[in-house]
């Protein structure tokens, strides 16, 4: 494990360690019913997964909890991960903070990423609000599977980290390969 993924590493166990600390946001997970991976059979309930995240993380209330959800993001068959259903998680100028999936895309720069049809979806997703979960479509021929709709859905949700002082975007139904996009996350001083 190199630095820098140490230091992502750290900031994300901080984030969501502290975020439970915060009243209104521990007031907002009693509100939100939760939506696993699993559960995601149509756009509402992927609306409904990716609207419970944010709360979930706000429930967290220390370190070793941080670093067990960490670990759950990218265990398939977790309530965060099952099949091409998983969150990515997106800082506002683009860059992959997680990728549920793929550990290699954390820190890369996704914004100029296009579907087929030459539309920049991840610069879609990052202007999403923070009251209520952004529809981003998407279009990706998978040649590997003749009954994967062309289009697809995403639903993009934006929150504050107090940690880590900024807005982060948490997405989920968004799978296309973005394994060979922008350069990573600048070393943080």
């Amino acid at each position: 494990m190199n630095f820098r993924s140490i230091l992502i590493l750290g900031a994300v166990f901080a984030f969501l360690g502290l975020s439970g600390l915060i009243p209104c946001a521990r007031q907002a997970h009693a509100q939100v019913p939760k939506v696993t991976a699993g559960e995601v059979l149509d756009r509402e309930s992927l609306k409904g997964f990716v609207t419970w995240a944010p709360a979930e993380f706000a429930a967290v209330r220390d370190v070793n909890e941080g670093a067990r959800l960490l670990q759950d993001f990218r265990t398939e068959g977790s309530d965060w991960n099952v099949g091409n259903t998983y969150f990515i998680l997106f800082t506002p100028d683009g860059h992959v903070f997680i990728c549920g999936e793929d550990p290699i895309l954390d820190g890369k720069y996704a914004a100029g990423v296009m579907d087929d049809d030459g539309t920049r979806v991840v610069e879609q997703m990052v202007t999403a609000g923070t009251t209520d979960a952004k529809l981003v479509q998407w279009c990706r021929d998978d040649p590997l599977d003749v009954n994967d709709p062309r289009c697809k859905d995403s639903f993009a949700l934006r929150y504050h980290s107090l940690v880590a002082g900024t807005d982060l975007v948490v997405v989920g139904g968004y799978y296309q390969d973005v394994t060979n996009v922008g350069e990573l996350l600048p070393d943080i001083p």
